[in-house]
């Protein structure tokens, strides 16, 4: 990874794209790292998950300072969750 994301030792992530799992941005370690970058924006699969905004990924994916943010989901479901989208 440190040589993919940060190629010839430059200090900021070069990638246009970012996949991981859930479990990353929720893991302290990951988390710092994650604070860290200056996003472009934020997507993500299966945000359903995110509909209870007192779990873990919903706190962790929140902290985030991006711009912008979408939610993907394949499933019909009522979402009434403001996840810092700027939506009062």
């Amino acid at each position: 990874m440190q040589y993919e994301l940060y190629p010839d030792g430059c200090s900021d992530l070069r990638a246009h794209v970012v996949v991981t799992s859930f479990d990353a941005p929720v893991d302290e370690h990951s988390r710092l790292f994650f604070k860290k970058v200056k996003w472009a924006g934020l997507v993500v699969d299966e945000g359903q998950r995110l509909k209870n905004d007192k779990n873990l990924l919903y706190g962790a994916l929140s902290a985030l300072n991006v711009p912008f943010r979408i939610l993907l989901t394949g499933l019909k479901f009522s979402l009434s969750i403001h996840f810092n989208c700027g939506v009062q």
